[in-house]
């Protein structure tokens, strides 16, 4: 009997030792990184497979109050500007490394986070007017000024790499 408790005690420990060196997921790392607020029901990573190259992709969502960052990883930093450059946000971006997150979250949070990943900010957006959007009959105008924040982030990306 004392041979079977001793054998379950240690394959708990060795579960228990598992789940907390088991390595953390970059999107659960930056999750961990914002201060959400608290009226968020839950913080839900989801996976968003926007760009083809990324090692790994999430949104990482507040759920009922809304705010998100965008979340991905990259093997390759040529896959990354590849990817960004043909697709690119249409939101700020902080590139740290092979990693890039992009900014759908409360004002004043997307810049600590940067800090805190050591990265580069990257937002243009702020310069293209927000046009006045009324309703559904206004959804052309509104595409169009999205179309605008990403041709400016675009611009953005390709000085930050000097292309």
């Amino acid at each position: 009997m004392r041979k079977l408790v001793a054998a379950l005690t240690v394959a708990a420990l060795a579960v228990g030792a598992w789940l907390v060196l088991r390595p953390q997921s970059g999107a659960e790392r930056v999750k961990g990184m914002i201060a959400w607020d608290p009226s968020c029901a839950d913080v839900v990573i989801s996976e968003k497979p926007t760009w083809p190259s990324a090692a790994e992709h999430a949104t990482i969502t507040c759920e009922m109050a809304g705010p998100l960052v965008e979340y991905a990883r990259f093997d390759t930093g040529a896959d990354l500007r590849k990817d960004l450059l043909a697709n690119p946000p249409s939101a700020g971006v902080c590139i740290a490394g092979l990693e890039v997150t992009v900014d759908y979250l409360d004002g004043g949070q997307f810049e600590k986070l940067c800090r805190d990943l050591k990265g580069d900010r990257i937002d243009k957006t702020l310069a293209v007017p927000e046009p006045a959007y009324f309703g559904p009959q206004d959804d052309p105008q509104f595409d169009a000024w999205i179309r605008g924040m990403q041709r400016a982030q675009e611009q953005a990306l390709r000085r930050f790499w000097h292309l």
